[in-house]
């Protein structure tokens, strides 16, 4: 592996690569005493672990206020930002103090003196509401009931239209699978006088075959269209007009005509081949870092986007999560494992072959060295004879960058096994412990989450500074953010790694024959914030001239350490 530089800045660590293509994604020689695009300035601790107490902040340049998601008290924590190296707390919107029995907050999103708040109902298959509140104040302003499970809200950059992702998620005995939507809400009148519109699926009901032929991904039980497509997160284009809609699940992009309330298209995004030089990936846990191609198939099945413009045209971000169905009324992944000679999947987690492999498309010391991957059910059946010949892991393990088209969705970058390749150099510089490597979010033991999710890209936000494109991606295993410049989005380039985590038992204070971090922190033997940030949900950029300061900044909610922390943006 090639050699790469570290910088430690404002209490996170920076990696600054040699000059070296990882990826497809090209790095580019810095100076050793530079500082990088990123540097931590402030953190504001709730003092709360593993309660979801900071998922998706949201700023608000009028009041110089950061609004965090606290989804297990279904409130907002109020952070006064006007010095951002020093966050403190202002208060707490409460939604149970005007709905006596709400589901979990999901999503905020602030613009011009308000913050729209989008709470689920209880059960979460009920319609859910949207409460807008005075920033300044912290009155409630209006009450919107929209569809099922609100997931997330977006301002369209005109500031006309707040758009809400209501994800439709079926109970967890899958008997009651309501439809998705995307609510577009008309607040050009101000939010006391909304007018609801609903961009709804029920129009596709009668080509479920033909989207399951190009690759869009309809497989809930006996679910129609609608039903099986559940809205995840949104980006808007530069004019307004059009909104990109991540269904996650589905594996697709909804295309929404915001003037029109009506979804023009819906995109398959395809799957990734790790067969291929550049896409490989550590799916082995064998306590030790082999990031090699393997005979499998990732679905990239997103969690956010943004989008951002270059030369006119629109580009959309995507982190690649990945994410599976799990409900007790249907689970659709299996673990690989081996069965008296014979490998299969186990679906019900007792040991035993539930969903059988054709092995004779596979080397079998592949597969017993894959064992413990978690496999789906739902693909890789190519002949129907009840055999898998494909392996479809979840996620890709990497960002990717999208150009719309009149035909639909291009891809025109993908990072390919760049984001591991970096914290495996990152390793073998001394940077971080062996131990680090595809970690999970609350623990210290290698190769953990190299059979699931890997370093799990989830949050990703877009800021221009000074001029030039960012992508931040957060991820959610190991901890921390990527940085890329995206000004050419063909041919992206790495600039660093802030992680503040603390990967040493010892510096921890965690002594013994087998310290466990997860249970340190369950127990208050840690703090919540203790060990650094952990599981980075939400990102929020804030552009330099709605910043209290010269520059910009950007914004992290970490729901499992409760912790959100807030990074000074400057040009390398």
């Amino acid at each position: 592996m090639r050699r790469r530089n570290v910088l430690k800045l404002g209490g996170a660590l920076f990696l600054t690569p040699t000059l070296s293509t990882v990826g497809g994604a090209e790095s580019r020689n810095i100076d050793e005493k530079s500082a990088g695009v990123l540097t931590q300035i402030g953190r504001y601790e709730s003092g709360v672990y593993n309660e979801d107490a900071a998922e998706i902040p949201t700023y608000d340049a009028n009041t110089e206020r950061a609004f965090v998601v606290d989804a297990n008290e279904t409130a907002v924590d109020v952070l006064n930002l006007s010095d951002p190296s020093a966050p403190t707390l202002v208060d707490s919107i409460r939604i149970t103090d005007v709905w006596s029995n709400p589901g979990p907050a999901n999503s905020a999103a602030a613009r011009d003196g308000v913050v729209a708040v989008a709470v689920a109902a209880d059960p979460e298959t009920l319609p859910g509401r949207i409460f807008f509140y005075d920033t300044e104040s912290l009155d409630l302003l209006n009450s919107i009931t929209v569809d099922i499970l609100p997931d997330m809200v977006t301002f369209t950059p005109d500031g006309k239209s707040l758009l809400v992702a209501c994800e439709g998620e079926p109970n967890d005995s899958y008997d009651r699978d309501p439809r998705g939507s995307v609510n577009i809400l008309d607040v050009s009148s101000g939010v006391q006088n909304v007018a609801v519109s609903t961009a709804g699926f029920q129009k596709f009901d009668s080509e479920a075959a033909a989207l399951r032929k190009k690759g869009v991904r309809i497989y809930g039980p006996d679910a129609t269209v609608a039903q099986d497509l559940e809205p995840e997160y949104i980006a808007v284009s530069d004019d307004s007009k059009t909104a990109y809609v991540v269904l996650q699940e589905n594996n697709a992009i909804a295309v929404v005509d915001i003037d029109a309330a009506s979804v023009r298209d819906i995109v398959p995004l395809g799957c990734k081949n790790f067969s291929l030089p550049g896409n490989a990936l550590d799916a082995i846990d064998d306590g030790r870092i082999d990031i090699e191609t393997q005979p499998l198939f990732g679905i990239y099945q997103p969690d956010s986007i943004d989008a951002y413009t270059v030369d006119g045209e629109t580009y959309l971000v995507t982190a690649n999560e990945g994410d599976p169905r799990g409900y007790d009324g249907f689970t659709e992944f299996g673990v690989l494992v081996e069965e008296n000679g014979t490998f299969g999947l186990d679906t019900d987690d007792d040991g035993g072959i539930d969903v059988s492999i054709d092995e004779s498309r596979f080397d079998r010391s592949t597969l017993s060295s894959l064992e413990g991957l978690e496999v789906s059910t739902d693909l890789g059946d190519v002949n129907d004879d009840g055999k898998l010949e494909e392996l479809y892991i979840y996620g890709g393990r990497s960002f990717a960058i999208w150009r719309p088209t009149d035909d639909g969705i291009e891809l025109v970058f993908e990072s390919g096994d760049m984001i591991e390749s970096v914290i495996a150099d990152l390793i073998s510089d001394g940077t971080f412990p062996e131990a680090a490597f595809n970690t999970g979010s609350d623990s210290i033991e290698l190769d953990e989450e190299s059979p699931a999710a890997g370093p799990e890209p989830e949050g990703v936000a877009v800021g221009n500074v000074d001029g030039i494109d960012y992508a931040f991606i957060g991820l959610e295993e190991i901890g921390g953010i990527m940085v890329f410049d995206i000004s050419t989005p063909q041919e992206p380039v790495f600039i660093e790694y802030a992680n503040n985590r603390i990967f040493d038992f010892a510096e921890l204070g965690l002594t013994g024959s087998d310290p466990d971090l997860a249970d340190a922190l369950e127990s208050g033997e840690l703090e919540a914030g203790a060990a650094g940030d952990l599981a980075p949900e939400g990102l929020t950029f804030v552009p330099a001239e709605d910043s209290p300061i010269d520059n910009s900044l950007l914004i992290v909610a970490n729901e499992l350490s409760g912790t959100t922390t807030v990074y000074e943006a400057t040009k390398m």
